[in-house]
C-alpha cells in the first residue's frame, strides 16, 4: 500500500498544478470506503495527518470532537480495523475530558479527543495535554522502548 501511495504520488507530482487541483475538485464529493478498513479509515489519516502537519507548524488544532471520536473508534477497534497496534493500547483506557468516549481497558489516560487520537497514533506532540496512571506506560511505547 505504501509503495502504491508513493508512485502515485510521484506520477501527480509531475502534472501541471492545474491540472492536479481539477483532478482533486472531480473526486472531492466522492465518498471513499477502503475495503477492509472501511469510511472511518480516511476520516482517522485527514484528522491524523493533519495533525502532523499543524502541530509543528504551530497551526491551530481543533478537529471536531465528535469526528475525532469516530476516529478512535477506528483506531482503537478489534483487527482488522484497529488500526494502532494492540502493543501500544494493550493495558490502557482512554477517557475524552472535552467530550463523552473511552476507549481500552486498564490504566487511564485524561484529555482532550484529539491529543488521545494523535498520541495513540504514536505521536508525542500533545503527551503534555493528557495525564493519568496510564500515561507513563503509553508514552514509553510511543518513544519506542516498548514493542508495539
Amino acid at each position: 500500500m505504501a509503495r502504491a501511495i508513493d508512485e502515485l504520488a510521484r506520477h501527480r507530482a509531475r502534472l501541471p498544478a492545474p491540472e492536479i487541483v481539477a483532478s482533486l475538485r472531480g473526486c472531492a464529493d466522492r465518498p471513499i470506503s477502503p475495503p477492509l478498513a472501511g469510511p472511518l479509515d480516511p476520516l482517522a489519516d485527514v484528522l491524523v495527518h493533519g495533525g502532523d502537519i499543524r502541530i509543528p507548524l504551530a497551526l491551530p488544532f481543533r478537529p471536531d470532537p465528535l469526528l475525532a471520536a469516530l476516529a478512535m473508534d477506528f483506531l482503537t477497534g478489534p483487527w482488522p480495523f484497529g488500526f494502532v497496534p494492540l502493543g501500544r493500547r494493550r493495558g490502557i483506557s482512554l477517557r475524552a475530558t472535552d467530550i463523552r468516549g473511552e476507549w481500552g481497558t486498564g490504566a487511564e489516560i485524561r484529555g482532550p479527543v484529539a491529543a488521545l487520537m494523535m498520541a495513540i497514533s504514536g505521536r508525542t506532540a500533545l503527551l503534555h495535554l493528557l495525564d493519568g496512571p496510564g500515561l507513563p506506560r503509553l508514552r514509553e511505547r510511543v518513544a519506542g522502548r516498548f514493542p508495539t
